[in-house]
């Protein structure tokens, strides 16, 4: 009778499974498909054109309905890009059996563009996806420099910006405070006028003073910094106008001169020598030039061999002596020469000193004279006798007064000068201004014949003003910046002088992007630096520049500023958006990337901490930090998933925008098995225990099987599945009660899970009570088991009472059994 009890309890016993892998939530979608499809995802869809290697191209598998999957064994995926000269892609890649997905690195060249690659693999339909890649912005790569004005004269003076710019050549602030060299490819022709610059941190500019030479020509600065590429003014970099000296003008002062006869005590006059260029301007030395001076009659005029005329300057004051004759009069060519240029000659007659001062003469010379505010010893006053001859006073200084009639072209430092006692003439020095024209000379004196002559000054005239952007991007980040530049220029757009201060009237077409205020260039000057405000907001403006004070009346310039966003500006979050449950083995990429107001690649410029957030705390629990270095543009991260389900994660950091981005985890398409057969059994007895692991609805071959065994002992164990996906062991109890035998089951992707089935072990002679007594008891003592043990108890309880009805007293013993 008890055998058929057992029956109908084993007939009723129901055996349940543990099974304790990664969670499902609720209602989450299952894969269960077969691989059918390459899948490849650019992760992020742009990247730098830097020639660098990234981990940019996850190659996955999808399903016939386009669900992912995994690889039920090891898949080779060939990779192709279709233009090498954009980027090359990793040559193949493994996707291991079991596995979700694979990531291949992507090489980047310095040329912007797109190419597609394209995988494939046997068994599977090709895939194929776009690659872009563009220059990444934000970061300073590159120093420029840029000259102001390009265009200048000899002996000028100008500046240099400095300016930090990205890879894109857009302004970018500096990391850190940077050292700027700064060298001239020719001093002669331009000087810098120091050889280092500081752009301080969170600066993207500086400003630099240079000067020109004598030598006209070109030349270029170079600014160099370590870590930065270097940056060179535009070719032909600074332009130094001014024509070489071509001819010699030789002035003699007097051309009439007394003979060294008393009354007169001296008897030397002024060779004043001039180079000018082939109009008869002046012109400046490029270099020391030796003058040789020859007098064609040294009986009558002797003069010095020679005389110098030194770099820079436009002019040299020789002398000459007049010698005493026996006639009362003498005459005497003296000439100038020197190699390369055109000579010179004038003709001086000498005489014996005669009769009182009663008129005055003017000798100027160089004229005309540069009109650059300098001073030049360039006017001589000479007594002359009533005949109009050459002669001293002997009864004393003889005092004149010397004026301009136009003092805006130029002045003496003082109105009179003294004519010593038994001199013949006295020189005084005239002060040019900026302003061009010319100026009547007036000379008088105490019973003196008064006398005027003319000095013209020579130099550009300003007649339009001309507006030049520095730097026509800027940043729309609410400072002030040095972005224009106002120059004069001539008619012939050469760079004038304005000789008095000019106002100049400067409006912005959008105050919002860009607000500007007038400048004013001042005398002297051929330009002004215009700093301007930029809003925060980006956009186009239209500046303009207005001048009415000009001779030609009123001139306008107008030109184009836009401003940005400084970069980077927001943040882009990248992964697949459908993504195979993975286990603590396999974790899904997830890439944040800076980017620009325009979505391209932009590098940070300090380390950037992200903070990443789930709206599904039973997908992902917890918020993660991403850190971004100086100079990188993207990251790529891990996922811990923890559950199948559908997620946001939000993408933040302080000062750039947000990303969002949904996320889609599919359970892992793996089931798995284990039951005892039989189920139960006498003490006497063994069960078969088999473990059925099944991927995708197919036997899975070669999972690890690790077996353990609790109140009872196994034989025969298979430690792997399979090619049908199964495993088996054979236990054998110890005593009556409940035994179990645990499958620790692991296969590669998936991870470890454990199953556990139980097995009802009856004594032969034992009753129906004390095998009820003490199998609740075992049950009871399992508290983790409480759940299984109390459905077990709840089936025994439904059998007993039956077995009771026939069998009273009856008592069935058991041993204590549990789940290891």
């Amino acid at each position: 009778m008890i055998r058929g009890g057992a029956q109908r309890l084993t007939a009723l016993f129901v055996v349940i499974i543990l099974f304790s892998p990664l969670g499902v939530a609720s209602g989450a979608p299952q894969s269960s498909g077969s691989p059918f499809s390459i899948a490849l995802a650019i992760l992020p869809q742009k990247l730098p054109a830097d020639g660098n290697v990234y981990p940019a191209v996850l190659v996955s598998l999808v399903d016939s309905i386009g669900q992912p999957t995994i690889a039920f064994n090891d898949t080779t995926v060939l990779l192709t890009s279709s233009s090498d000269g954009v980027g090359r892609v990793q040559s193949s890649v493994m996707i291991a059996s079991g596995r979700a997905f694979t990531a291949a690195n992507f090489t980047t060249t310095s040329a912007p563009g797109t190419t597609t690659l394209t995988a494939t693999a046997a068994g599977l339909r090709t895939a194929s996806a776009t690659v872009t890649t563009v220059i990444a912005v934000g970061y300073p790569t590159h120093l420029s420099i840029i000259a102001l004005p390009d265009t200048v004269p000899a002996r000028g003076a100008g500046r240099l910006e400095i300016e930090l710019q990205d890879d894109l050549g857009l302004p970018a602030k500096a990391i850190s405070d940077t050292t700027v060299s700064l060298f001239s490819s020719n001093t002669k022709v331009l000087n810098v006028t120091q050889s280092t610059v500081l752009i301080t941190s969170g600066e993207f500019v500086q400003l630099a003073d240079y000067t020109t030479g004598l030598v006209p020509g070109s030349a270029s600065v170079t600014a160099s910094a370590s870590g930065f590429a270097s940056g060179v003014t535009t070719l032909p970099g600074v332009t130094v106008l001014g024509l070489a000296p071509l001819a010699l003008k030789l002035y003699a002062q007097p051309d009439k001169m007394v003979q060294c006869v008393l009354p007169a005590t001296s008897c030397t006059g002024r060779l004043v020598i001039a180079l000018t260029d082939l109009t008869g301007n002046p012109a400046r030395a490029q270099r020391d030039i030796t003058v040789q001076i020859r007098s064609a009659n040294n009986t009558v005029i002797t003069a010095p061999p020679s005389v110098v005329i030194k770099a820079g300057n436009i002019s040299v004051v020789s002398s000459y002596t007049a010698l005493a004759t026996a006639a009362s009069s003498g005459q005497a060519v003296v000439a100038v020469s020197s190699p390369g240029l055109k000579s010179d000659f004038s003709t001086i007659n000498t005489y014996k000193p005669v009769g009182l001062p009663t008129q005055l003469t003017l000798f100027v010379g160089p004229n005309p004279l540069p009109a650059d505010h300098r001073s030049y010893s360039s006017v001589e006053v000479s007594l002359l006798n009533s005949a109009g001859l050459p002669t001293v006073s002997q009864s004393g200084d003889t005092g004149v007064t010397i004026t301009s009639s136009i003092v805006g072209v130029g002045n003496f430092s003082g109105i009179t000068l003294t004519v010593p006692s038994g001199s013949n003439f006295q020189a005084t020095s005239f002060t040019s201004t900026f302003v061009v024209g010319s100026t009547t000379l007036t000379a008088t004196g105490q019973n003196l014949q008064p006398i005027q002559g003319q000095l013209s000054t020579f130099g550009s005239l300003p007649s339009k003003v001309v507006l030049k952007a520095i730097t026509p991007t800027l940043p729309a980040d609410g400072s002030t910046h040095p972005a224009l530049v106002v120059l004069l220029e001539d008619s012939s757009n050469t760079p004038a002088i304005t000789p008095t201060s000019i106002h100049v009237n400067i409006s912005s077409s959008q105050r919002g992007v860009v607000r500007v205020a007038s400048v004013t260039i001042g005398a002297g000057q051929t330009f002004s630096i215009v700093n301007v405000d930029t809003g925060t907001v980006a956009g186009t403006t239209s500046v303009t520049a207005l001048v009415s004070t000009l001779t030609t009346g009123l001139t306008v310039s107008t030109v184009s500023l836009q401003t940005v966003v400084p970069a980077p500006s927001s943040l882009a979050a990248f992964a697949l958006t459908k993504i195979v449950l993975p286990t603590a083995k396999e974790h899904p990429v997830f890439g944040v990337q800076l980017q620009d107001s325009l979505g391209n690649p932009a590098r940070a410029r300090v380390t950037t901490n992200v903070t990443v957030t789930s709206s599904n705390t039973t997908v992902i629990s917890k918020s993660f930090t991403i850190s971004l270095k100086g100079g990188q543009d993207y990251v790529i991260s891990r996922l811990s998933i923890l559950a199948a389900g559908a997620t946001q994660l939000t993408v933040s950091s302080e000062g750039l925008a947000a990303a969002v981005i949904p996320i889609t985890v599919i359970a892992y398409p793996l089931q798995a098995t284990l039951s005892a057969s039989p189920p139960t059994i006498f003490t006497n007895q063994t069960s078969t225990v088999i473990a059925n692991v099944v991927l995708a609805g197919k036997g899975f071959p070669g999972a690890k099987i690790g077996w353990l065994v609790h109140s009872g002992s196994l034989s025969s164990p298979n430690s792997t599945t399979d090619r049908n996906g199964q495993a088996t062991v054979t236990f054998s109890p110890k005593a009556p009660g409940v035994g179990s035998v645990t499958a620790i089951i692991s296969g590669g992707a998936f991870g470890i899970r454990n199953y556990t089935t139980a097995i009802v072990v009856l004594s032969t002679s034992s009753t129906s009570k004390s095998f009820t007594t003490s199998l609740t008891q075992l049950l009871f003592s399992f508290p983790y088991n409480l759940v299984l043990g109390g459905g077990i108890v709840a089936i025994i309880v439904v059998a007993i009472l039956r077995i009771r009805g026939r069998h009273a007293g009856e008592e069935i013993a058991t041993d204590e059994a549990g789940i290891e």
